[in-house]
């Protein structure tokens, strides 16, 4: 799944931001708590290309390598925004080589992706 997360309320020019890109992304909120989150996430992860599902979140839930990790591409397939407002991926914000067992929701809570990106 492509994760585009942001830890401030869900704006629609953002999502429209991200449906310029091709893709309309599915909202998941994090006002409606961690199980109805799960809850969709799991069952956007049994969609047989789910590789391509484009998701648009500020729930924490959604920062598990259960639903980061792309086969595909071999990476994390997470996008946070930057101080200037550009999506890049999570990649850009930090110097390490993130691997598959990489814990990230717990690199994001000890501030380990720098805010500015490259």
């Amino acid at each position: 799944m492509k994760i585009y997360f942001t830890t401030d309320p869900l704006s629609k020019r953002e999502e429209d931001e991200i449906a310029n890109g091709g893709f309309t992304p599915w909202i998941i909120d994090a006002k409606y708590g961690c199980v109805k989150n799960i809850r969709q996430l799991d069952m956007l992860l049994k969609f047989p290309d789910s590789n391509n599902v484009v998701v648009y979140t500020n729930a924490l839930v959604a920062i598990d390598s259960k639903y980061l990790w792309n086969d595909t591409l071999g990476t994390h397939d997470l996008y946070l925004k930057n101080t200037t407002d550009n999506w890049l991926p999570v990649q850009s914000f930090t110097q390490r080589e993130l691997r598959q067992s990489h814990n990230v929701l717990r690199m994001f809570l000890n501030n380990e992706f720098n805010t500015f990106g490259n």
